[in-house]
């Protein structure tokens, strides 16, 4: 393996930002309004889901965000993905640039217990 097929984080918010017509410097800002925030939900979640960061380390790639925040946006996307058929293609086809098998979704179960 070499380094380009290592996923990185900036490669997951890339690809977010892309997906959503959006710049990366725009997810990772202060800005709050709802395609916005939806777009670094999305990212946050994915971030965790393919690293080993942790929750204040991936705060920290999202302006300096606390724990709690990455913690409430991936059970956020989380539910959307239990709930909505229509988000949960969506967050398919985006994670069809990571895998080649976007069909196994797996449940984050361990948040609560991931907190540092």
């Amino acid at each position: 393996m070499n380094e380009s097929d290592i996923l990185t984080p900036e490669v997951i918010i890339k690809k977010v930002a892309n997906h959503e017509h959006l710049e990366v410097d725009q997810i990772k800002s202060e800005r709050r309004f709802g395609p916005l925030i939806a777009a670094k939900h999305k990212a946050m979640f994915l971030v965790k889901k393919y690293t080993g960061l942790s929750l204040a380390e991936i705060g920290r790639l999202f302006n300096d965000k606390d724990h709690a925040t990455v913690l409430h946006a991936c059970k956020s996307v989380q539910n959307q993905i239990d709930i909505y058929p229509d988000y949960r293609e969506e967050m398919k086809e985006i994670m069809s640039y990571f895998t080649r098998w976007p069909d196994e979704f797996e449940r984050y179960e361990h948040y609560n217990t991931d907190l540092v």
